[in-house]
């Protein structure tokens, strides 16, 4: 069972940091002291920032469209712990370049009007009249009434590359004089402002399933509701990282440029991968401060139930589908709440890495989900067949039911399993290590693929009321009840991070030596066929080669291949209104423990699994990564890209916003202007135009065709597929 063991603590452990111990005490009400504004008495209030995310050292401000006096200006400014802005005609516009752009950005929006003229500083103490549209002031008038522009002195989150994962309370951001409180419904949270967005972190959408709801289907939360929201909360419970977690974990975070707008602003619910087993809503990558601030949406983070707690079922009496029940929960919530937050409940786009993007193909095949959003994006996603009821009923279950000595079946095993103390023995431990060791020899078996294979992901969702049935199944008989724009694809190197821990060294060049490696991911019968195809063959003058193609077999059979087949397949009945696909071929790892070959730029470096996530939500400098100009373009462009596919559904930014935008999307316009990306409408596999968009730092954006079609054929036409070679149903 070494091969099964090694395969749980490299693959699904790739997220992993540090090992649990106590859970800390969380804050509930507001923290004591200092100024907590009342978003409800100021209206609305707008983050300025020209995001180029690079250095964070843009001009700032806060603007406060609400009309007062001149005399109550500074008054405004100081409820939110600032003062006025000053005038200074040395600086373009008077108040500088990045000030100027996000004021002809406000314009073009709507936000604000041409007219519009609004309180700061115009010198020596006195309040004066900015017109933005000509860069001017003038003396107020007798009882005029403007909005107020102030100073926006929040420094920006940034967390230690070396501690990524180090909680962002706000109290590391110099103070709490920089909290709002934001009503909504019968909650009242506060949050905080830092440089680039205003943060709301760890907000509860669920009670916490804890005792006779542990394993069941997520309810509203009906907790205390006037919460402090300035740290994050409980992850849920899983082998290792950093604290705190617990079962009471179904929460969330937003990422907002603007508070009480009533011009609401597109959302992203975000959902983290990590195999079913690891992940938060914290996950640095994840960060949404970046993208809310450069692209002026709103980005949501959920946390769901991991592991045997969220996906463990049986024939009647666990329903199975916790964690699923857990993501939908929180699209209801972020339906009802987020327009407090600016954000348009009839704009969702939900968008999701590896496990997470399983999660989006899961809400996509849920007609339980149906309404909840608009559109969808899905990364890396390996598109492993869900579990059926009866292999979890036969296999899964009572092997996690014996190994906590509780009865295999019935009311007493959910009872046993509800009363068992400590939630850790459901994810680390011998009792774990026995339970998953029997459940990956029983879906290789059933599956006939290898043990290692089998063993990525021992909890998965399965087929119920609330997912209606394989992902593949539907789009074969054009019954997908989700029928949304979605933008998917896949990194160049996905293989790499989970091949390169079985095979830490080069191995010999030698063909016996590379079958012998392949026995990793296949049968006998399937390294034979590889073999016969003649499509992987050893590179003579590449001392790496064995492990190099063993990991480029993973990439193309288990995430770029099953990719293309599936998306062709739901297109050839018409599924999605729109397709776009990508293959990243630049990234920047944040991972730890990841193989060398991912790292950050540079010659012959891989892009490897989750690589591409930083670029996606413009992340890097959150976690203090400084890239060259080079990719810092890159990362702007993949940026813009998916925003503007969270925007309005495609990924091309019209060139009337880029130039609303500014000088730090130029790089982005003048892509578009010859690689604009365009949708598959019809079966991918038909299409004649270069409809692929390759994401490259290196040799620039492009459009392609479908990529590696000769290989995909070889795995489809041999059924060695992920979705056909590990179909669990038996």
């Amino acid at each position: 069972m070494k091969i099964v063991n090694s395969a749980i603590g490299a693959i699904l452990g790739a997220f992993a940091l540090g090992t649990p111990t106590t859970i800390p005490v969380l804050h509930d009400t507001p923290r004591d002291g200092g100024l907590v504004a009342n978003q409800a008495d100021l209206g609305a209030v707008h983050i300025l920032f020209q995001n180029d995310l690079s250095t964070n050292a843009s001009t700032a401000a806060l603007l406060v469209p609400r009309s007062v006096p001149s005399d109550q200006a500074a008054h405004v400014c100081s409820i939110l712990g600032e003062k006025l802005f000053p005038f200074d005609r040395s600086q373009h516009g008077g108040v500088g370049s990045d000030l100027v752009d996000q004021f002809n950005y406000l314009r073009y929006a709507g936000t604000i009007g041409v007219k519009d003229t609004f309180w700061l500083d115009g010198g020596s103490g006195g309040v004066a009249a900015y017109k933005p549209s000509r860069g001017s002031i003038r003396p107020h008038g007798q009882g005029e009434k403007l909005g107020v522009v102030c100073t926006h002195t929040a420094p920006p989150t940034v967390v230690s590359k070396d501690d990524p994962y180090a909680n962002g309370d706000m109290a590391v951001l110099g103070g709490v004089e920089r909290r709002i409180t934001v009503r909504t419904g019968d909650y009242q949270l506060t949050g905080y402002r830092d440089r680039r967005s205003w943060r709301f972190l760890g907000i509860p959408f669920g009670d916490a399933p804890l005792g006779a709801k542990r394993f069941m289907h997520s309810t509203p939360y009906t907790g205390n509701k006037v919460l402090d929201a300035t740290s994050y909360r409980n992850a849920c419970v899983q082998a290792t990282g950093p604290l705190p977690m617990g079962e009471d974990c179904l929460n969330l975070n937003i990422y907002t440029p603007s508070v009480g707008g009533k011009a609401l602003k597109p959302v992203l619910v975000a959902i983290y991968g990590g195999g079913f087993v690891n992940g938060r809503n914290s996950v640095p990558a994840y960060d949404g401060g970046n993208l809310a601030s450069r692209s002026d949406v709103v980005v949501v983070m959920i946390n769901y139930r991991l592991g045997a707690l969220g996906w463990l079922a049986s024939d009647k009496d666990l329903p199975g589908n916790a964690g699923l029940s857990d993501q939908i929960l929180a699209l209801k919530w972020v339906r009802e709440h987020i327009a407090a937050f600016g954000g348009d409940p009839d704009r969702i786009t939900i968008g999701g890495q590896s496990a997470g993007a399983e999660s989006v193909a899961a809400l996509l095949a849920s007609s339980a989900a149906k309404g909840l959003y608009h559109a969808a994006f899905l990364m890396s996603n390996p598109w492993v067949p869900w579990v059926q009821r009866a292999v979890q009923t036969k296999y899964v279950t009572p092997a996690v039911a014996a190994s906590l000595e509780c009865p295999s079946t019935g009311k007493a095993m959910v009872e046993c399993l509800q009363n068992v103390a400590d939630p850790m023995v459901f994810v680390q431990g011998d009792a774990y290590t026995n339970a998953t060791n029997a459940i990956t020899v029983a879906l290789a078996k059933s599956a006939g693929s290898s043990l290692a294979m089998a063993s990525i992901q021992p909890f998965l969702p399965t087929p119920d009321d609330l997912l209606d049935d394989q992902i593949f199944y539907l789009a074969g008989n054009g019954t997908i009840p989700n029928k949304v724009p979605i933008l998917v694809g896949t990194t160049a190197g996905e293989g790499t991070p989970f091949v390169y821990p079985f095979m830490p060294q080069p191995l010999p060049h030698e063909r016996a030596v590379l079958d012998k490696a392949l026995a990793v991911l296949y049968t006998p019968e399937g390294i034979a066929k590889i073999d016969a195809s003649g499509l992987f063959k050893l590179n003579a003058s590449d001392d790496d080669s064995v492990r190099e193609t063993v990991a480029l077999a993973m990439t193309y059979n288990f995430f770029t291949c099953p990719t293309q087949r599936i998306v062709d397949l739901a297109q050839t009945s018409a599924q999605f209104p729109k397709v776009y696909l990508y293959e990243a071929e630049s990234g920047y790892t944040d991972t730890v423990e990841m193989p060398a070959k991912c790292t950050a730029e540079g010659t012959g470096v891989e892009v490897c699994h989750s690589d591409d996530l930083m670029s996606v939500f413009g992340s890097l400098n959150y976690v203090g990564i400084a890239p060259s100009s080079q990719y810092l373009d890159f990362v702007r462009y993949t940026a813009d890209a998916f925003s503007a596919f969270v925007r309005t559904h495609s990924p091309n930014p019209s060139s009337r916003y880029l130039r609303a935008r500014g000088r730090s999307y130029a790089y982005t316009q003048k892509v578009q202007s010859g690689h604009a990306w365009l949708p598959f409408t019809t079966p991918l596999l038909e299409a004649g135009e270069a409809r692929t968009q390759y994401l490259s730092a290196g040799s620039g954006i492009r459009s392609g065709g479908v990529p590696h079609r000769e290989v995909c054929d070889f795995f489809w036409k041999s059924k060695m597929l992920s979705y056909q070679m590990l179909d669990n149903a038996m």
